[in-house]
């Protein structure tokens, strides 16, 4: 099986609205509301991002903790825990 990348595109944002709607920003300027799988994994280390776009389809990303600023790491994964214990 091989992956078609001429369809992917690299991401701009993603944001978490009101605590509760998921929208990812893409750098072709589309924005798509998503919602978060189950199959998200939240560690010290690393974020395993699974988002469900709708009929975009589906979004897979690994975030190390060195990849954003301490403070934002840290955001993102209270964001995920506190999303999570609201589903």
């Amino acid at each position: 099986m091989t992956r078609d990348s001429s369809k992917r595109s690299d991401y701009l944002r993603i944001e978490l609205r009101n605590g509760q709607h998921w929208s990812v920003h893409e750098q072709d300027g589309t924005q798509s509301n998503a919602s978060l799988l189950a199959s998200t994994v939240n560690t010290a280390w690393v974020v395993f991002l699974h988002l469900d776009l709708g009929s975009a389809g589906k979004r897979y990303l690994i975030i190390p903790r060195n990849l954003l600023e301490p403070e934002q790491f840290r955001q993102l994964r209270v964001a995920l825990k506190i999303y999570s214990l609201e589903q």
